[in-house]
């Protein structure tokens, strides 16, 4: 399966650092297959399209739930 978010993508249009073998293998593996596991895709359904995470890589799932948590907190401390 293609995740819906390839088009915008900057690592899955080669935008981000990210040697050439090592790109091929993420991008076949998440961006045309276990989308729903990858951790930029994680923050682009919870956080929107516009999200800007140059620096999270496909595998960082840690870092991406980090980040969730983060703009709940902030979402949280606003709504109180």
């Amino acid at each position: 399966m293609r995740c819906e978010y390839l088009d915008i993508c900057p690592f899955a249009g080669g935008k981000m650092p990210c040697d050439g073998a090592l790109l091929a293998i993420y991008r076949k593996h998440y961006c045309l297959g276990e989308y729903h596991n990858c951790a930029r895709h994680l923050l682009y359904a919870g956080l929107g399209e516009r999200v800007l995470a140059p620096h999270v890589y496909p595998n960082q799932h840690d870092r991406a739930r980090e980040l969730l948590g983060q703009a709940s907190q902030r979402r949280t401390a606003v709504l109180v």
